[in-house]
């Protein structure tokens, strides 16, 4: 009989192989070997993959068996990569040219990626109705090369995707299909070649990922990962080997070192490891902290300004309240779960403050049409009351104890029981509004500090939104989250002389002749800044008329600072690029400094700098001087054309031609929060 041997490998862990009952076989030093790698640990008597850390040094991937994302799913890992787009988890059912595939293989998917720096994350319950497959997109960039942590969890209907628990992502499904069969793959870090071009619209790419993918888990259980396939090192991420070029060690030492590397040793490191920013913090407030991780050590120093804040300080961060006004969109919403309140009794407790007389605090209304509404706003400083029920005339109640736009924190009483409200604000006397209708509003939603853009075009909705702080809000005493559910809202704080700079914001100037302490033909621009993506347009000298002709500017990316200028009629072109040298740490302020003069261009920024020789025509300088600043973007037309984007973040000391410039000399200030920097 014709025996027949079944050549496909073996995947997973041995321990020893005793080829006699003496000796056993040296696996460690074989003497030919091919695709071993360490990778597994001895724990409980048992075996395990280190699967902790998947690295990939080079363009690679891991395909493993697919999992099933139901109406009760959840799935985390950890990322790190510097990669502008990069696959990082990829689930269909593929199938490789010639063989057939059914409709119910690829009706559903899922893949998280990297596109320009963003994560994005895009699933469906049929590929082929765009409906069914809605796409999440971050607004932080995370390519720069630190380590972040991606949580994604599906609960009915609804999904939500949360990026170092600070960035959180929402998005519905339309129907209960379960995301996954047994005839998907998924695939890690990247695609084979034949795959890559069977991915259709799921994704904006197919390119690799350089970088880490470590520490999963799924339906809040560590996840084993089992390769069926791979071109990836398991259980160790050598992410910064590519950029060391100097090394002390001797070529004998050099397999020394690999094996340091791989050894076992390294293998346990691989396992999650729990640190704290104290010796007093709780596990519950420890972050979780990967092998590769401590590559990053060399590179950021971990000091007490620069870590990222543990869970008891972010909740303490949180109580502080929600800052309202950086757009005119700004505003919370809050969705009740049943028993809704009841619009004939309740009762709504909150405290805010304020330094603008006009502004919304709250709204309950019939949305569909805005003709049945309770409405709390300032007007000229004093706290005002609309009722509006069907068929009546509005219900006003001004509480005219005081104005209260003073900056300071005023507590707000407001009771309904039945047809009285009475309203009291601090330890003020209470008012009292009778004869009130019963407005049958939309019971199961409100809004604070303002509504959303549609209802304020469809209704006339002519108040403006609420530019202050809001916090301990509580509706029949249970008290009410205002971020989870907002935009453009963000921490209150109170830091002097330390603006925001909101998506799309800028601090427009006067030409910057006007602030000159320096010789005429020099442009000198420095401030502070400190932010948690570090990109963007740091300042432009520009006019809103002859942008695309005569502008100059700094902009920021991950990797460098890109000064740029222009002058047509001149003929002047000049663009030069100082990498960075290492990250920015987000929890520190950083020093930029440009100067320009007719022959020299110096940038800094900490310890990265550039100098470059130039020639700029006299003319040309006095142009530059006599065009208005711009600092942190531009309009969103000029941006647009000059594909700029603005620069999110906190400033402060600006110097202007060596002269101080507080941001109340500025013309104008579009999406900015003078004195209320989230970030410290």
């Amino acid at each position: 009989m014709k025996m027949h041997i079944i050549w496909s490998g073996f995947v997973g862990c041995i321990q020893l192989i005793k080829p006699n009952q003496v000796s056993e076989l040296d696996l460690d030093h074989p003497i030919r070997s091919q695709r071993k790698e360490p990778g597994c640990e001895f724990k409980d008597a048992q075996l395990l993959p280190a699967d902790g850390v998947i690295g990939f040094p080079k363009p690679g991937y891991l395909v493993t068996e697919s999992i099933k994302l139901g109406t009760n799913s959840s799935l985390a890992f950890n990322m790190r990569t510097k990669n502008s787009n990069a696959v990082l988890l990829y689930q269909k059912a593929l199938k490789k040219k010639g063989k057939r595939a059914t409709d119910e293989d690829e009706k559903t998917f899922f893949v998280f990626y990297i596109f320009n720096g963003r994560l994005i994350v895009h699933l469906g319950t049929d590929h082929s109705d765009r409906l069914k497959r809605p796409s999440l997109s971050s607004n932080q960039s995370y390519n720069d090369g630190r380590l972040h942590s991606v949580f994604f969890a599906r609960n009915g209907n609804s999904i939500e995707v949360r990026i170092d628990d600070r960035e959180i992502l929402k998005g519905h499904l339309p129907d209960d299909t379960i995301i996954g069969t047994e005839n998907s793959k998924l695939y890690f870090g990247g695609l084979p070649d034949w795959a890559s071009k069977e991915k259709k619209d799921d994704m904006g790419t197919s390119e690799p990922l350089i970088g880490c993918l470590s520490d999963f888990y799924f339906n809040f259980e560590k996840w084993s990962i089992i390769p069926e396939e791979h071109h990836a090192q398991l259980g160790t991420c050598a992410f910064d080997d590519d950029i060391t070029t100097e090394t002390d060690e001797s070529p004998a030492d050099e397999q020394k070192s690999f094996e340091r590397k791989n050894s076992k040793l390294s293998v346990q490191r691989a396992a999650p490891t729990f640190v704290s920013s104290s010796s007093s913090d709780s596990p519950e407030s420890a972050a979780l902290l990967s092998s590769f991780d401590q590559n990053l050590v060399g590179a950021i120093p971990l000091t007490e300004t620069c870590r990222a804040p543990s869970m008891k300080e972010t909740e303490a961060q949180i109580a502080e309240g929600a800052r309202y006004g950086a757009t005119e969109s700004s505003h919370s919403k809050i969705n009740f779960a049943s028993p809704y309140p009841d619009f004939k009794s309740f009762k709504l407790d909150f405290l805010f403050r304020t330094e603008s007389p006009n502004g919304t605090l709250w709204v309950w209304a019939n949305y569909k049409k805005y003709t049945l509404y309770f409405f709390l706003y300032l007007e000229d400083g004093f706290l005002t009351l609309d009722v509006k029920g069907k068929d009546t005339a509005v219900k006003q109640l001004q509480y005219k104890e005081r104005k209260l736009n003073d900056g300071e924190w005023h507590a707000v009483d407001f009771r309904k029981q039945e047809h009285e409200i009475q309203l009291q604000v601090d330890n003020l006397a209470v008012e009292t509004l009778k004869d009130v209708p019963h407005p049958r509003v939309t019971r199961k939603r409100m809004f604070i500090g303002g509504v959303i853009s549609r209802h304020k075009k469809e209704f006339n909705f002519t108040r403006p939104s609420f530019n202050g702080c809001i916090k301990d809000f509580v509706v029949d005493g249970i008290s009410r989250d205002l971020h989870s559910k907002s935009r453009d809202v963000i921490l209150c704080k109170n830091t002097n002389d330390v603006a925001y700079i909101h998506h799309g914001g800028y601090a427009s100037f006067s030409a910057l002749k006007s602030f000159s302490n320096t010789e005429p033909n020099t442009i000198e621009i420095s401030f502070k800044l400190r932010s948690t993506t570090n990109t963007g347009l740091l300042f432009a000298l520009l006019s809103q008329q002859e942008y695309n002709t005569t502008y100059l500017f700094a902009n920021m990316t991950s990797e460098s600072i890109i000064f740029t200028a222009v002058h047509s009629d001149k003929k002047l072109f000049i663009e030069h690029k100082v990498p960075l040298s290492s990250s920015l740490c987000p929890s520190e302020f950083h020093r930029f400094h440009l100067t320009l003069t007719r022959t020299n261009l110096h940038i800094r920024l900490n310890d990265a700098r550039g100098n470059l020789q130039v020639s700029i025509p006299s003319t040309s300088m006095d142009i530059y001087r006599s065009l208005p600043i711009h600092i942190g973007g531009v309009s969103a037309k000029v941006g647009d054309s000059l594909h700029l984007s603005s620069f999110n973040g906190c400033i402060k000391d600006l110097y202007f031609s060596g002269t101080v410039v507080p941001l109340s000399k500025a013309k104008k200030l579009h999406k900015i929060i003078p004195n209320g920097c989230p970030l410290i």
